[in-house]
């Protein structure tokens, strides 16, 4: 049964008083199966664990630059406050390598000279990041220290932030958008599981790349501490990318970052709900709005405005994650779990999903309207 036609249907059911027969034969998308006071402990616990694969073993992330090749001459893939991400090689494997500290200058690479602090940390953040195990986060393969490097998954699908702004990206329907919204959440519950226990900092969907299958990788995760101390972030590559760089960041920020608070789970499952605002409404949250502006609204409890385009279920999910209060944030696990559900429901066409696509207007500014208590 068609999604338009199963919506239709509900809809009049609904209209002439038939809940009952319409929750049989049409389940809508706001079922109690899918709230968050709904999850059951043990469903919850199941789903965390096929996500607990075994961390990668006898990884060696030192590499020789002279068995990396970047190709400076192709489109540059990325670049953002931490550098710049072109194409390359690794023993003729194709890779993605960032230049985390340097900056494209014509047909080269110019680094910058690390602190051997700054090299030591990239060494031991680099270990970890190279044992990370998870089809929703990106591999990383390994790091040559001496130029700031670190050489990962090539992801031939490009950047979401790209993807959700293109009319021409017809895949994205409401199947595909449940789908890239689980994975997305369930990259996240990855990080935050306690034998891994990384906190992202910058979760947006400029910082989810999708492969040639369409697969969501989580990337720009680690190396926090190498670049929260390093001497040389002044001169990485100013945000200025297609895919929301720092300028565009303080959008996805929680209001308690305005107030010098650390980074934290909670303010990534913050970021997550306003990511999955992106999804769903393919556009950039506040938008054509001055940052000074959004910091204001952020802090006065507003919030991007959904329409109808989204479901309700996922409209009360976000608002959740986004949530003034960092304790009533649920975790990144739960959301993951109920957006896989979703997903799920929605692959089969079993639920009343958005059947409108959302308008590509570049001049809507999402002024805030939604206010968070």
């Amino acid at each position: 049964m068609a999604v338009f036609f199963r919506s239709f249907l509900r809809r009049k059911l609904l209209q002439y008083g038939f809940r009952r027969l319409a929750d049989i034969i049409v389940p809508d998308l706001t079922d109690d199966d899918f709230s968050l006071k709904s999850v059951k402990m043990e469903l919850l616990e199941g789903f965390l664990a096929k996500q607990k694969l075994p961390r990668l073993q006898d990884v060696m992330p030192e590499m020789s630059e002279s068995d990396v090749i970047v190709d400076t001459d192709a489109d540059v893939l990325g670049s953002g406050g931490y550098g710049t991400v072109f194409k390359g090689t690794h023993r003729k494997d194709a890779v993605a390598v960032k230049a985390m500290f340097g900056v494209s200058k014509g047909s080269s690479v110019t680094t910058v000279k690390l602190t051997a602090e700054v090299v030591e940390m990239m060494r031991r953040e680099a270990t970890i990041m190279c044992s990370l195990n998870h089809p929703n986060v990106l591999r990383v393969f390994g790091i040559v220290t001496e130029r700031g490097w670190i050489v990962m998954e090539l992801c031939e699908g490009g950047s979401l932030f790209d993807v959700l702004r293109d009319p021409d990206e017809t895949w994205l329907d409401a199947p595909e958008m449940a789908r890239v919204a689980a994975e997305t959440a369930t990259g996240v519950a990855y990080l935050h599981m306690r034998d891994v226990a990384i906190v992202h900092g910058d979760m947006k969907a400029g910082n989810v790349l999708l492969t040639k299958h369409r697969a969501v990788r989580i990337c720009d995760f680690g190396m926090s501490e190498a670049k929260d101390r390093s001497k040389t972030m002044s001169v990485a590559v100013a945000g200025s990318s297609s895919s929301g760089g720092a300028a565009m960041t303080v959008a996805w920020s929680a209001p308690e970052l305005f107030k010098a608070q650390p980074k934290s789970y909670a303010t990534d499952v913050y970021a997550l709900g306003i990511t999955l605002w992106e999804i769903y409404e393919r556009q950039a949250p506040f938008s054509n709005m001055p940052e000074a502006a959004v910091v204001n609204q952020v802090l006065s409890g507003e919030r991007p405005n959904f329409t109808s385009h989204t479901p309700a279920v996922v409209r009360d999910l976000a608002v959740a994650c986004w949530s003034k209060e960092h304790k009533k944030r649920p975790a990144a696990a739960k959301v993951a779990f109920i957006l896989t559900n979703i997903s799920t429901r929605t692959q089969r066409g079993a639920v009343d999903a958005a059947v409108v696509k959302p308008t590509m207007n570049k001049e809507n500014t999402n002024i805030a309207s939604h206010r968070c208590r």
